[in-house]
């Protein structure tokens, strides 16, 4: 896990290192690199205690016979509740798009990701690794259509991660199972029609808002893909240009040791609201500031990925 975070560390400062100044996108502040190079020790120190943990654990178990037990096979009930929550997630898209007479909104968006629809969107979002294994099991062109047919669904909520990682997920799960007998060509060819399909799966949903948004207008599609591009960028650079920002402007020169209580705020503030106690609200400053001079693009989630 450790090698795999930073192999896209990697990439974006790489890529910025190319062609992000001639994009317009501001410099990564070399300071920047104390912390990437910080959070790989920690996380090289985590990962060989992890091991050895595990190899202490399990000093006295017979691994081998362990890898001889046969994984039971999926439910086919799985492939009809998956079916039902297909079948209540059409329905949520069609009542949505029909009442707000469009399918590419931001109402749209807001409309399936809250409330029940939300929820049953999750569900379905959960049901996929059982829709997958069944398929290798069965290898029936039937359930392979199901799992094409739920990712069209998840694309028609227009929020990218909700296709994005279910389909990497998706290839990595059947890499690590054997599924899939990766070779050096195979791998390249894999992690190039990855790369292809997601960079795709980006541009599409955005090219369907601007097409739909300007209905009955002339479209310079090569100032839209343009644009896009633009945007494709300033995500993949914007947490780590944001935190060179905010290192630069001096941000975290004053936090103190009860700012790291953000780092818990989650499960400690669920243990609050249980025994009534006050709740973490921490007001951490975090302005939107400029990563494009040419673009305008901004910022406001430091991070380094």
């Amino acid at each position: 896990p450790l090698i795999a975070s930073y192999i896209g560390v990697f990439f974006i400062v790489l890529t910025h290192t190319l062609i992000g100044k001639q994009l317009g996108f501001v410099d990564i502040e070399d300071g920047i690199y104390t912390f990437i190079s910080l959070f790989f020790l920690v996380g090289l120190i985590a990962s060989l205690l992890c091991a050895f943990i595990m190899a202490w654990l399990t000093r006295h178990m017979d691994l081998e016979s362990c890898k001889e037990i046969k994984t039971s096979r999926i439910s086919k009930s799985v492939i009809w509740l998956a079916l039902l929550i297909s079948f209540l997630c059409a329905y949520f898209i069609y009542s949505a798009g029909t009442r707000l007479g469009s399918f590419v909104s931001e109402d749209f968006e807001n409309a399936l990701t809250y409330g029940v629809p939300g929820h049953v969107f999750a569900v379905l979002v959960s049901l996929m690794p059982f829709v997958l294994k069944r398929y290798h099991a069965d290898k029936r062109k039937s359930i392979l259509f199901l799992l094409l047919c739920i990712l069209i669904l998840l694309f028609m909520k227009q929020v990218k991660y909700w296709v994005m990682i279910p389909f990497v997920w998706m290839v990595w799960y059947s890499v690590v199972s054997g599924y899939i007998k990766l070779t050096v060509s195979r791998l390249i060819f894999l992690s190039v029609t990855i790369i292809f399909l997601l960079m795709s799966f980006f541009f599409l949903v955005y090219f369907m808002k601007v097409v739909s948004s300007t209905t009955g207008q002339t479209i310079d599609y090569s100032a839209v893909i343009y644009d896009i591009m633009i945007h494709f960028f300033g995500y993949l650079y914007s947490g780590i240009l944001t935190f060179s920002v905010y290192f630069r402007q001096g941000m975290f020169n004053n936090l103190s040791v009860n700012d790291l209580m953000g780092l818990f705020a989650g499960p400690i503030n669920v243990l609050n609201l249980i025994l009534g106690e006050n709740l973490i609200n921490l007001e951490l400053t975090r302005p939107f500031v400029v990563l494009n001079n040419y673009s305008g693009t901004v910022g406001n989630v430091p991070s380094l990925w």
